[in-house]
């Protein structure tokens, strides 16, 4: 016989040697606590942004999440980095084609976003607005929010406040908490 020998093994029907289905890793123990961690007692789903997180560990409420998403679309139209979608919703009462009115369409919701800046600006404070856009709409995850992070700083309990008092502006501005209220 000629050629090398064939290695040792089971193989299929052809002749291939079978290979061996690797499992997939599960990862060490504080990959998979920190999983557990970041899903809380919701769905995984959530776990793909950092208000998303909050929201499945209870630390922002049902209103704050809404405040913070519907924050987080007007942003996207008014500064032209959001698709135009089928469905209406922000309710700015146009089509829902999207051809129509597209750009009275962005108007409004331009100046919604406006207005929930100014809002997220009282007192002359920036830290709200700037809390608020870090972890909303760039999707940062803020340091206190690392179950493992060494060291705890004064301001991260500051931000913590801000980004929670301005999640409470949003949804008083976008009437999530009235809402809420008449429904109970």
């Amino acid at each position: 016989m000629a050629g090398r020998k064939r290695k040792a093994g089971a193989r299929h029907p052809g002749g291939k040697l079978v290979q061996e289905r690797k499992r997939p890793d599960a990862g060490n123990a504080r990959i998979v606590a920190e999983r557990e961690w970041l899903s809380g007692k919701r769905t995984a789903e959530l776990t793909t942004t950092p208000l998303g997180i909050m929201f499945a560990n209870e630390i922002v409420s049902q209103d704050q999440y809404d405040a913070g998403n519907r924050y987080v679309r007007l942003h996207r139209i008014a500064l032209g980095r959001g698709p135009i979608t089928a469905v209406d919703l922000d309710g700015l009462g146009l089509g829902t084609d999207g051809s129509d009115g597209e750009e009275e369409w962005r108007v409004k919701a331009h100046d919604r976003w406006q207005a929930a800046v100014v809002a997220l600006r009282q007192d002359t404070s920036r830290r709200r607005l700037t809390v608020v856009d870090s972890v909303c709409v760039h999707e940062r995850m803020p340091r206190w929010m690392k179950p493992h992070h060494p060291s705890v700083r004064p301001s991260d309990a500051t931000d913590a406040d801000a980004l929670v008092e301005g999640l409470d502006i949003l949804a008083d501005l976008f009437g999530y908490t009235r809402r809420r209220a008449r429904a109970a």
